[in-house]
């Protein structure tokens, strides 16, 4: 049979069903785990249906994000014709990821991420019919039962006017995805309001890159001779890029069971260790750091990137900070250490690295003899 006039325009959805099968399937199977957070999921043709089944009085938590430039990575591994080690075409984190973005966000007021609707997108209708999109669908699924969620629906549609990947890839998906968390009760809220002079900052180590800076590491990469297919930690720096988003929604968790007072929580996403400044009411300092930072970040320090602009850029190391009161820092690093990590065998391993104190907005990074202003300030 002839292709239709839409197959023609670049939106075949035969070449889309395959995909959205998947991610249904997804839908089907996740549906359940939010239960033992008394949350009912009925997935739906347009919508989701989310009804508590818990006592006392409770609210919800909504974050919306998107992965930006990751994938494109992960494609152009694939367009090299360099497997992942567990075969996943570079595509087995990437799911995980665009979640984390908005889970480790949400988890940052108090909330416990019980539904998400995503959004993969893309330039080329050929995509979804790739081996990559059914890994894309299993690293979707892998998020959800990471932390007990559900896929309540999706969209994935095919944009071939709007949407081109920069060469040499021919293609990459756009991902987003909104996450509803659950408060449970209402009191759990944190604002980070009452963050205040005196409190202490325990930072919680990254597993590497995330899913913020892509932009200007590939901009560098590119300008090597063998790219991302440059030997760095015993793999390439493809690889070493597309490690997966550590997740910090089981830490936070723990933290607000164990009744510790939190004042505030902040993912070190955009803008780096500087993004603390994003809270002008104080002076944050951060005078200890990991010992070693992720190989990653190293390299992009011998490939000419400035102290001042790692700091500003990357999280060097901390994925995740606590905020609070001198006499409940104890409790924080011992909860620390006895919570296994989300998807992974070890515990995180929380370090103190400063406090916040009165003062003119922004951050002294000591380690790095650095003064870093607000985000998007000189």
């Amino acid at each position: 049979m002839s292709p239709n006039e839409n197959a023609l325009a670049g939106v075949d959805y035969a070449k889309m069903k395959g995909f959205k099968n998947l991610m249904k399937e997804v839908c089907q199977q996740t549906q359940y785990l939010p239960a033992k957070k008394g949350v009912n999921i009925v997935p739906a043709k347009h919508a989701a249906f989310c009804e508590f089944h818990g006592t006392g009085f409770h609210a919800w938590l909504t974050t919306k994000e998107g992965l930006g430039n990751k994938a494109w990575i992960s494609m152009l591994l694939n367009h090299l014709g360099l497997r992942d080690p567990k075969g996943f075409f570079h595509f087995g984190g990437i799911g995980i990821d665009t979640f984390l973005m908005g889970a480790n966000d949400n988890a940052a007021h108090g909330g416990d991420p019980v539904l998400y609707m995503d959004e993969v997108s893309c330039g080329s209708d050929d995509f979804f019919q790739s081996p990559m999109a059914i890994a894309l669908a299993g690293s979707f699924m892998q998020a959800c039962r990471m932390a007990s969620c559900a896929l309540g629906q999706g969209e994935s549609p095919a944009y071939r006017y709007l949407m081109n990947a920069e060469p040499p890839v021919e293609y990459a998906p756009s991902l987003s995805v909104c996450v509803v968390g659950l408060l449970n009760p209402a009191s759990r809220f944190i604002s980070g309001d009452r963050v205040a002079p005196g409190d202490i900052l325990i930072g919680f180590p990254s597993s590497g890159l995330h899913a913020n800076g892509i932009s200007p590491i590939i901009r560098r990469v590119m300008q090597l001779p063998d790219g991302f297919l440059t030997k760095l930690n015993g793999w390439t720096v493809g690889q070493e890029a597309l490690i997966p988003t550590r997740s910090y929604v089981g830490l936070v968790q723990a933290l607000i069971c164990a009744g510790i007072d939190i004042h505030g929580f902040l993912p070190v996403t955009g803008d780096g260790i500087g993004k603390l400044g994003v809270d002008k009411r104080h002076h944050f300092v951060v005078d200890n750091w990991v010992e070693n930072i992720p190989p990653l970040f190293s390299f992009m320090r011998e490939m000419g990137m400035t102290r001042r602009d790692l700091a500003e850029t990357f999280n060097c190391g901390i994925g995740y900070i606590a905020m609070v009161p001198p006499n409940e820092v104890d409790d924080v690093m011992r909860v620390g250490q006895q919570t296994q990590i989300d998807g992974e065998t070890d515990n995180y391993d929380p370090i103190v690295i400063g406090h916040v104190e009165e003062g003119d907005p922004g951050t002294d990074f000591v380690p790095w003899g650095l003064h870093l202003p607000p985000p998007g300030e000189e």
